[in-house]
């Protein structure tokens, strides 16, 4: 039997447990304090979590649950808005947002005050850079005198001097065949590369030669010779001349 029961200014004194049964037919709160303001706000918990998923978080967010994003959901949270790769520039660009336009391969900053898009890297490929502390003169440095000999029929190194310094350098050696009528080649070699011109001795007679260069710090700098007739290819003097002053008096 059903039991109809009208009550006016009731009060609450104990909680009330409903068990497996529910209260149906109830209003909607009007004051801020009714109880079921709330409940009326989250009539369906699974269809807000649905809604919070689709709307209120990025993709791969997930709010209700403090589920961390993923590397992916992450990334497309933030392409566009900081930094952008692509070959097109951005569409509605922020102040500092920046750019790599893979066609012409540089960094674009966007500038505020100019509205634009300022290139701040060069494209191609990248040489090397020297931090310039002398200049390549006469001015002796270095000496490493011992006279050496190889007998080659292709390049081999005869001497070689560490550089301990990045700067631009003039290489200074002395070479001669060992014999005449003879002929050798001497050549300056960074690290085991060949660079600079090749020189060439026919006399039993010391000939200097000279070869401006840049070096990195750590770079082994050395002198490489062969024979064209056979005989030993003979280097003596390898020395390192560069400037770090010059004066300013007539």
């Amino acid at each position: 039997a059903k039991m109809a029961l009208s009550v006016a200014g009731l009060t609450m004194g104990i909680p009330i447990s409903m068990g497996a049964n529910k209260i149906t037919g109830l209003g909607n709160g009007v004051n801020p304090q009714d109880a079921m303001v709330l409940g009326q706000k989250y009539t369906n918990g699974d269809a807000r979590t649905a809604t919070l998923e689709a709307t209120d978080y990025p993709t791969g967010w997930d709010g209700d649950d403090n589920h961390a994003p993923t590397q992916d959901a992450l990334f497309d949270l933030i392409d566009g808005k900081i930094f952008k790769k692509d070959s097109t520039f951005p569409v509605s660009p922020i102040e500092g947002q920046l750019y790599y336009d893979t066609v012409d391969e540089a960094m674009y900053r966007r500038s505020g005050d100019a509205q634009a898009w300022i290139q701040i890297g060069a494209s191609g490929i990248g040489g090397n850079v020297y931090l310039e502390i002398g200049i390549a003169s006469d001015d002796l440095a270095f000496s490493n005198d011992t006279e050496r000999g190889v007998f080659s029929a292709t390049y081999a190194k005869i001497k070689e001097i560490t550089v301990l310094k990045t700067l631009s350098i003039r290489v200074y050696w002395e070479h001669r065949s060992w014999a005449v009528p003879g002929e050798t080649k001497t050549r300056v070699y960074i690290n085991g590369v060949a660079t600079g011109s090749e020189h060439t001795a026919t006399t039993t007679s010391y000939v200097a030669f000279t070869e401006d260069v840049e070096v990195n710090k750590g770079d082994l700098l050395q002198i490489y010779g062969h024979y064209v007739n056979v005989l030993t290819t003979q280097v003596r003097n390898m020395r390192i001349k560069y400037s770090e002053f010059e004066s300013n008096d007539p």
